[in-house]
């Protein structure tokens, strides 16, 4: 595996002489399978060296992640020349990750051994109590960990746990997201996140009760916040911007076509798997993971045309089931951030900037098309996968075309 990946002589005898070598060659082989380009294989072979050469976590046994971590903060820097006397932020996150997969790999890789502060344990406890108990989905979990987590932090910053915590130090909480610029749109799933853990809290008696109802969201309105989606036009172009034959641009088509013509959420278009398409019958299978349940859409000719273009072409050799995939190894399943960054870059590429220019404004722009072709709100509701016509209402406040015709009605016989 040397042979391949380096040409010189000097180079390879440096790998073939040094600790492990057969072992480090194995891993090597074993990323090579997993379609790792060359260059990446190279850079794997430096860090692989500097881990037998300058650290023990080899010939350790067994290593805890934060023995790596204190390795990759002391490790000299190894690569094909010496410039740089110390390690840069990139350099040890690289050193860290392949340490941590090669011993992995070896089967010497521990769980840490650090114990877990009481806040971790306490917030450890309260995601157990929102998964198991109230089964709420894990997007949301995060959310109310996070939140948890800032309320914890203020209070240890000002000096105090929670069995001390009192509604000023609530309300200095809350106050300190407005400083920070939070809208109040934003601070309303903050309130509710802190609210739930206060609940959870005082269940475990770690805070006086009654706090929790002391937590109150700033006031919202129904629909105040107008949908704001591209116009057909703009979907039009976007679509145009992926005409080209390189893999990106034959799997972001695919993408948002998903996302513009089925009015899908990003996590919707993550989910689809290879079973989900349905290619003798033309339908594919859209998981809702809001709603818990799956529907049936038909599958059009262009966005199945293009979805097979993409795995034919352009999709990564790889065992997942999910469709869509990273082009880069090792090929995992896209994630939000990932179809987020396909669609918002492209629009802004285009001179499309705002508050709304990510995948999620492509669904208001598909709602919006079928109220202006015609459809009826509980009919492009259904498409959506709305639960109820409340969600799907919004959108009479923007259908310009609608409103006009009830303007322009005469009221003189009525009135």
């Amino acid at each position: 595996m040397f042979e391949q990946l380096f040409s010189r002589a000097s180079a390879i005898a440096r790998h073939r002489s040094a600790p492990m070598a057969e072992e480090r060659e194995a891993f090597l082989k074993h990323l090579a399978q997993q379609s790792y380009s060359r260059s990446s294989l190279r850079a794997k072979a430096y860090q692989l060296l500097a881990i037998v050469q300058q650290t023990r976590l080899a010939t350790a046994g067994s290593v805890d992640p934060e023995l790596i971590e204190r390795a990759a903060q002391m490790r000299r820097y190894i690569a094909r020349s010496d410039q740089r006397a110390r390690p840069s932020g990139y350099s040890r996150s690289g050193f860290r990750y392949t340490a941590t997969t090669w011993l992995r790999y070896l089967g010497t890789l521990s769980a840490s051994n650090r114990t877990k502060s009481e806040d971790e344990a306490r917030i450890a406890l309260f995601e157990h109590f929102l998964c198991d108990e109230r089964g709420l989905s894990p997007h949301t979990i995060r959310g109310c960990r996070s939140y948890a987590s800032h309320l914890l932090t203020h209070l240890r910053g000002h000096g105090r746990t929670l069995s001390m915590v009192t509604v000023d130090d609530l309300d200095a909480l809350m106050n300190g997201f407005t400083t920070s610029g939070w809208k109040r749109s934003s601070l309303s799933p903050v309130a509710n996140g802190v609210r739930s853990f206060l609940r959870f809290a005082e269940r475990q008696r770690w805070c006086s009760p009654g706090l929790s109802e002391a937590v109150s969201a700033p006031r919202t309105y129904v629909d105040e916040r107008l949908p704001k989606g591209l116009d057909w036009e703009a979907v039009t172009r976007l679509l145009s911007s992926t005409d080209g034959d390189s893999a990106r641009d034959i799997r972001d088509y695919a993408i948002i076509l998903l996302l513009a013509f089925y009015g899908l959420r990003c996590a919707e278009v993550a989910a689809i798997r290879l079973e989900d398409i349905n290619w003798d019958n033309a339908t594919v299978r859209i998981r809702r993971p809001k709603q818990r349940h799956s529907q049936l859409y038909p599958l059009h000719a262009v966005i199945g045309n293009a979805i097979a273009r993409y795995l034919r072409d352009a999709r990564p050799p790889s065992k997942s089931r999910y469709v869509f995939l990273h082009l880069l190894a090792p090929f995992g399943n896209l994630g939000h951030p990932s179809i987020y960054y396909a669609v918002s870059n492209r629009l802004k590429a285009m001179g499309i900037r705002g508050q709304r220019c990510g995948p999620h404004a492509l669904r208001h722009s598909c709602a919006q098309h079928l109220l202006d072709s015609g459809f009826s709100f509980k009919h492009v509701g259904d498409y959506l996968g709305h639960r109820s016509s409340a969600a799907t209402r919004i959108y009479a406040k923007v259908n310009l075309r609608a409103l006009r015709k009830v303007a322009q009605i005469d009221m003189r016989g009525i009135l």
